[in-house]
């Protein structure tokens, strides 16, 4: 197999190992960051309901939300800290506008990789290993996650962490931003001893491949480090487990499958258009996303075909009642959409692609996914 970045194929050619082992490694990080870091966690949720600004999440959520500050930080923080104004404002304005117009697209994701690549890749690593960091450096952060457009939800779930700090003490703002440091260093430590041997390819990638990325629109989405798929991978069983109750619960409910599923090419997939996605319109029996739809046929669900991450719930509308969505993509999506799917009501669960191989970000002839249908069976109740 070409494995490219990650693969959850390690024995007997299957994943069914790794959604046991991810399954006990979500639940180390949570109960460890609840015991070290509990009164923190408990302050940011006494703020969320005094302030109103949220319906109250559970503490699994806001504990995922304090660790992805520490990774954050502790990837992008010197990146952050070199970012002006101006091509930070220019950035933000182009992430906003970009995302508005398919006419402009294309020539505004050209402009995307030429600024990402001079103002937001400097590819520096654990930049901040021996440094102290502070509140400061997370404001930094989070225009650096503006300017990027690759974090919209992610930011959004840490804009609610500032507007806690921004009225604390001095002291307790720097104390707060230097342990979700340390949570991040620890579980650095612990990722790489558990889910290592799924993504050893990673480093292989940044080194021999990114460099050949340099100007397009997904330098950063294809540059993105160890610890941050260790991050997704952690991230979305958390919020499996956090919403699995709920989705169950859902009436409705679909799949969404990405392109690099299917058989056929662009040229030869007779998929039809629809209001929520490409439906399969059963032109080849190899086909996995038509052998899904057969399935979804028998007990009750809709499978639809997403050309790309960002047409996802494209249409932003928050729905008027909860659909169950199971959303099967690549590792660098997990966090961004579960967080997207919940924004808009949804509920998500996720089923993780065996490994990755879009001609959009990794391999330019494409190859053939897969997922663990057994681990997407479970997830839907079959």
């Amino acid at each position: 197999m070409n494995v490219i970045t990650y693969c959850l194929k390690i024995e007997n050619d299957s994943s069914d190992l790794y959604y046991k082992e991810i399954s006990l490694i979500s639940d180390k990080v949570v109960e460890k960051i609840k015991s070290s870091h509990s009164l923190i966690i408990n302050n940011f949720v006494s703020f969320i309901k005094r302030s109103g600004i949220e319906e109250c999440r559970s503490n699994e959520e806001y504990i995922l939300e304090f660790l992805t500050i520490g990774v954050l930080l502790l990837v992008y923080e010197d990146r952050a800290k070199k970012l002006k104004l101006i091509p930070q404002k220019a950035l933000s304005y182009l992430s906003r506008v970009r995302n508005n117009t398919k006419i402009l697209k294309p020539g505004f994701n050209k402009l995307k990789g030429i600024l990402s690549t001079m103002f937001l890749d400097k590819n520096q690593i654990d930049s901040i290993s021996f440094e102290k960091v502070y509140f400061s450096d997370f404001i930094n952060l989070l225009r650096w996650m503006e300017a990027s457009g690759d974090f919209k939800f992610s930011l959004e779930r840490l804009v609610n962490w500032y507007k806690f700090l921004k009225s604390e003490s001095k002291e307790y703002k720097n104390e707060v931003i230097s342990k979700a440091i340390s949570a991040a260093k620890w579980f650095k430590i612990e990722g790489s001893k558990s889910l290592s041997k799924y993504t050893w390819g990673v480093n292989n990638f940044l080194v021999k491949n990114h460099p050949g990325y340099r100007f397009r629109e997904d330098v950063l989405f294809c540059g993105r480090k160890e610890i941050e798929y260790h991050l997704n991978m952690v991230g979305a069983e958390i919020l499996n487990k956090v919403f699995r109750k709920d989705f169950i619960k859902t009436k409705s409910k679909m799949v969404l499958v990405p392109s690099c599923m299917r058989f056929h090419n662009d040229a030869n997939c007779k998929v039809k258009k629809t209001d929520k996605g490409y439906f399969c319109a059963s032109c080849s029996e190899a086909c996995k996303v038509n052998k899904l739809s057969k399935i979804g046929g028998k007990h009750n669900f809709k499978v639809y075909m997403i050309p790309h991450e960002s047409e996802a719930f494209s249409k932003g509308k928050i729905l008027k009642r909860e659909i169950g969505v199971v959303g099967v993509a690549c590792v660098l999506n997990l966090l961004e959409g579960g967080w997207r799917a919940k924004s808009l009501n949804f509920i998500p669960q996720c089923v993780i692609l065996d490994y990755c191989g879009c001609k959009n970000h990794w391999h330019k002839e494409e190859i053939k996914t897969d997922i663990n249908m057994g681990e997407l069976k479970r997830v839907l109740q079959i």
